[in-house]
C-alpha cells in the first residue's frame, strides 16, 4: 500500500514570549460548543478526503456496517469562533478538530471573561508534562552474548526474551506493514540502530517545522535524548547490540516535548501530533510521557483530561494507543497519570528482568476503580541508543512502554484485522497475571508469541520457497478485483494453491500447469465472507505457507 503524507490540517502557531510574558499569561483550551450552525454534506466528503487510503482502510475496521467513516470530530473548528477570539487578542498555538477547542495564553482574568462567549462551552487550563526520569547511565562497552536465534540481539536480549519476542522473529513476524507514531523530546536518526529504519514523515510541533532532531538556536543540547532512546527499543536494529521487536514497522514521529523552558511540553502539542498521526494512517501510538501539573488524582477518571480524550478518540478511530504508566511509585503522587488512565489506552508498567515490579512503576486504580497498568515489561535496565552514538542502559515506564507498543505492532502485522480493543485483549487475555491482576501488575507480563496467536496461529515461512507475495492484503471487498500471488518458478511445474480459514479447513483452490518465470502473477477472485484467511501454495515438491485478511 502506499503512502500518502498529509500536511497539517489544522492550525498551528508558534508563539514566542518573552519571560515576563510567560510570567504573567498562561496557556489555556477554550472550549467551543458546536462547529458551526451552516454545515452540509461537503464538508463532510471534504474530511473524508482529506485521509489517506491507509486511514480509510484503518477506520473502516471499527466503524459499523452502513455508517460514515468520518463525522463531527474531523470536520474544521470554525473560524468564526477563531476570528472572534482573536479580535479579544487571544491567538491560537493549538486548533483541534478532535476535541473542538483551541490552545492559547491568556492572563486568568480574560480566560475567565471569555466564558461569556456564547460559543465558548468551557476554559480550561493545559496541563504540563512531567515526569522523573531515571538518569541514563554513561555509555558503555556492552557485552555481546551469544543467543540461540536467528538475530543477534547482543545486550538487548533480556528485554526482547522476557516478553517471548525472538520466537516471533523467527518465525517472520517483525512489524511490517505496520505504521508506529512516537510523540516524544525529538529523535536523532544518525545512529547506526536506525540505518535500516523506515521513517515515513516527521513533524515538531513545538516550532512548527519537519526538524525533530536538535536545533542549537532552539533546544537544549540533549532535547533528543528520550525520543531517541524510546525509538531505539521499539525499532533499532543494530546486530550483535540492540534489536527492537517491531523493527520492519514504518514510523510518524513527531516532536512534542519542550525541554528548553519550565513549560516542558504540554497536551495540545500531542493532541496535535495524534491528529496528524491518525490522518496520516497510523496503527500504533507510543507515548511515553504522562500529565498530571494541576490535575488531582479525582481527575484520572478517563474522562476529564483532554489528552486522554483525545487518546481514546484515537482508540475509537482504529490505532492502539500505548502509553507509559508513569514513574511515580515512589512519590507522594503514586498513580497513572494522562492519558494512561483512558479506558481505551494500554497502560504499561515496568518490571525488571526477574519480572519483579521496579518501584518507581505508577500504580492504579483510576479515580472511577478500574485496574491500571493494564501489563507490564521490561522498564529496568534496557539497552538503548544515545545521542554520542553508543550504546547505555535505562529505566522507567518511557522504556517498558515501546516495547508493548512495539508488540501491539506484531499482533497487527500478524492479524491487520483486528481492531484496538482487540489487539487489547490479546494481550491482557494471554498476559501473566490474568487470572489475579492487580493495581502493581495490572494483568502481568506480556508473552508477544502467545498474543500474536491468540487470534489465530502464525507459520513459520521457509526461507527455500519461491513464493514471493501476495496483495492486495488486506483485501477490501468492492475495492479490489482479485488477489495476486506472486511466485518465481525457476524450473517447469505444476502449480496448486489452496485457501484454508482459521480453523484448517479448506474453503477454496485452485490450479496452474506447467507455469515457469520470474514474478510470475496467478490471480484469484475471492467470493469469501470477511476473515483471516491461510494459503498453502504447492510447487511440486515444494510448499509454502501465508495469511491473508479479507475486510
Amino acid at each position: 500500500m502506499k503512502f500518502k503524507i498529509i500536511t497539517l490540517s489544522f492550525a498551528v502557531f508558534v508563539v514566542l514570549t518573552s519571560v515576563l510574558f510567560a510570567q504573567e499569561q498562561q496557556k489555556y483550551w477554550f472550549f467551543f460548543t458546536d462547529k458551526g450552525q451552516s454545515l452540509s454534506k461537503s464538508d463532510f466528503e471534504q474530511a473524508r478526503n482529506r485521509l489517506t487510503d491507509r486511514a480509510i482502510w484503518r477506520r473502516q475496521k471499527v466503524t459499523p456496517p452502513n455508517q460514515p467513516i468520518v463525522n463531527m470530530t474531523d470536520l474544521p473548528v470554525n473560524e468564526n469562533y477563531i476570528h472572534r477570539l482573536q479580535a479579544e487578542g487571544i491567538e491560537p498555538v493549538i486548533v483541534s478538530r478532535w476535541i473542538n477547542a483551541v490552545s492559547a495564553y491568556a492572563t486568568k482574568s480574560k480566560a475567565e471573561q471569555l466564558t461569556s462567549l456564547p460559543f465558548v462551552e468551557k476554559v480550561q487550563r493545559v496541563a504540563v508534562f512531567q515526569r522523573d526520569p531515571i538518569p541514563p547511565q554513561p555509555d558503555l562497552k556492552l557485552r555481546k552474548p551469544k543467543t540461540p536465534h536467528v538475530l543477534d540481539y547482543g545486550a538487548s536480549f533480556e528485554q526482547n526474551a522476557l516478553e517471548n519476542i525472538p520466537k516471533l522473529h523467527r518465525i517472520g513476524v517483525t512489524g511490517k506493514d505496520v505504521i508506529v507514531a512516537i510523540m516524544d523530546t525529538g529523535f536523532s536518526l544518525e545512529h547506526e540502530a536506525f540505518d535500516s529504519t523506515h521513517v515515513i514523515a516527521t513533524y515538531d510541533f513545538i516550532h512548527g517545522d519537519e526538524n525533530v532532531d536538535y536545533e542549537a538556536d532552539q533546544d537544549v543540547r540533549d532535547q533528543p535524548y528520550h525520543g531517541t532512546a524510546v525509538l531505539s527499543i521499539l525499532a533499532g536494529y543494530a546486530n550483535g547490540t540492540l534489536i527492537g521487536p517491531a523493527f520492519d514497522a514504518s514510523f510518524l514521529l513527531a516532536k512534542t516535548e519542550e525541554l528548553a523552558s519550565e513549560t516542558q511540553a504540554e497536551e495540545d502539542y500531542w493532541i496535535a501530533a495524534a491528529e496528524w498521526a491518525e490522518i496520516n494512517g497510523a496503527d500504533v501510538i507510543n507515548t511515553s510521557l504522562g500529565y498530571m501539573d494541576w490535575y488531582e488524582y479525582e481527575d484520572m477518571d478517563g474522562d476529564t483530561a483532554p489528552i486522554t480524550i483525545a487518546a481514546d478518540m484515537a482508540a475509537r478511530m482504529g490505532i492502539v494507543v500505548v502509553s507509559s504508566a508513569g514513574n511515580e511509585g515512589n512519590t507522594s503522587w503514586r498513580y497513572i497519570s494522562a492519558p494512561a488512565d483512558g479506558d481505551s489506552v494500554i497502560a504499561v508498567g515496568a518490571v525488571d528482568s526477574e519480572n519483579i515490579l521496579a518501584g518507581f512503576s505508577s500504580v492504579g486504580p483510576t479515580f472511577d476503580g478500574r485496574i491500571k497498568p493494564d501489563v507490564v515489561a521490561m522498564g529496568v535496565n534496557c539497552v538503548n541508543a544515545t545521542l554520542s552514538g553508543g550504546y547505555s542502559r535505562g529505566s522507567g515506564t518511557s522504556f517498558s512502554s515501546p516495547i508493548v507498543a512495539g508488540i501491539a505492532a506484531l499482533i497487527l502485522s500478524a492479524h491487520p484485522e483486528l481492531t484496538p480493543m482487540q489487539v487489547r485483549q490479546a494481550l491482557v487475555q494471554t498476559a501473566g497475571r490474568v487470572m489475579n491482576p492487580d493495581n502493581m501488575y495490572g494483568f502481568g507480563l506480556v508473552d508477544a508469541f502467545e498474543a500474536v496467536n491468540y487470534y489465530g496461529p502464525v507459520f513459520e515461512i521457509p526461507d527455500t520457497t519461491n513464493f514471493v507475495k501476495n496483495y492486495p492484503n488486506p483485501y477490501l471487498r468492492g475495492e479490489h478485483d482479485n488477489i495476486h500471488f506472486v511466485l518465481n518458478i525457476k524450473e517447469l511445474t505444476d502449480v496448486r494453491i489452496d485457501i484454508y480459514n482459521i480453523l484448517g479447513q479448506k474453503v477454496a483452490g485452485l490450479e496452474r500447469e506447467q507455469m515457469l518465470g520470474k514474478e510470475v502473477e496467478i490471480l484469484w477472485q475471492s467470493h469469501l465472507p470477511a476473515g483471516v484467511y491461510i494459503f498453502r501454495i504447492s510447487l511440486g515438491t515444494k510448499t509454502q505457507t501465508g495469511k491473508f485478511t479479507i475486510l
